[in-house]
């Protein structure tokens, strides 16, 4: 979103917009394993993973109303749950359920290639890009709930993802009032997910990488913000993101201590991102 990108003459003028804010982000995320697609062995549920991110952001608008855009985010994990459940291949026969706290850091970085149409108040563009986003999640203070063990020590689990690839979309905006501008936007996300993990209570497993996870996976996010222009140099953004995405058919390959390495089938990866958040921006 580029609030202050209105039509350009034919002149060769470049502008650049730089921006700041605090983002606040919600996520979900959960993964399973079977020897076939039709059953479970293991599934990890990631829930109300909660945290901060400083959002920065810079543009540059270019003559013919072209826009190339760079941000990033990067913040830590304030809050977060994660159940780990084993199965004897379908969902009704649980014979491990274990939850514990989480820990660790979100990252993304975005890079998008826009072109701008104008018609009146109204602005539409197509948006194609690549992004990347990277989620460090760190299990610790372990509860055993099937069975009714209670809490275990020593519990230090990572699991590391990255998602990146590219996307496809469009931006609708229109000026409210001479102060008010609002953007409506939505993209289509090609995206390779790769994830790494030790469990580092499985003494079977080797460490440090106990697994790994290869999937690939599509995603729609729709974003909303809201400009109020001080002046054509300042404005303070509102926004709200939504992204929902999903991978199915990809692979596990479990390394064990012996040297042996195991191949399961990765069934599905979700993942739901929600965020809402403030900024400044600045034209010069």
């Amino acid at each position: 979103m580029v609030g202050f990108a209105h039509a350009q003459t034919q002149t060769l003028d470049v502008d650049v917009l730089i921006e700041a804010g605090i983002g606040y982000r919600q996520d979900q995320l959960d993964w399973n394993i079977g020897n076939l697609p039709t059953d479970i062995l293991s599934e990890l549920q990631y829930q109300d993973i909660k945290a901060s991110q400083p959002v920065v952001a810079v543009s540059i608008l270019a003559p013919y109303n072209i826009i190339v855009k760079g941000q990033y985010a990067d913040g830590d994990i304030n809050t977060g749950l994660a159940y780990d459940y084993d199965f004897n291949g379908n969902r009704s026969d649980i014979y491990l359920l274990s939850k514990s706290d989480l820990k660790g850091s979100l990252t993304d970085l975005n890079i998008q290639v826009s072109k701008k149409y104008f018609l009146s108040n109204l602005s539409a563009s197509i948006d194609v890009g690549w992004s990347k986003h990277q989620q460090k999640l760190n299990s610790f203070d372990g509860f055993q709930l099937i069975p009714n063990y209670g809490a275990f020590n020593g519990l230090n689990n990572h699991y590391d993802v990255m998602w990146q690839g590219k996307f496809l979309g469009t931006t609708l905006g229109f000026d409210i009032t001479k102060k008010w501008y609002v953007d409506l936007g939505l993209r289509y996300h090609f995206f390779e997910y790769k994830a790494v993990a030790d469990w580092n209570l499985r003494k079977e497993f080797a460490h440090p990488l106990s697994f790994e996870h290869l999937i690939n996976a599509e995603a729609w996010e729709g974003s909303l913000a809201v400009l109020y222009k001080f002046n054509k140099y300042y404005a303070l953004k509102l926004f709200y993101n939504n992204l929902l995405a999903k991978g199915e058919n990809g692979t596990d390959l479990t390394y064990f201590n012996n040297n042996s390495v195991g191949t399961y089938f990765l069934n599905e990866v979700n993942w739901q991102s929600k965020q809402y958040g403030v900024g400044l921006s600045y034209k010069f």
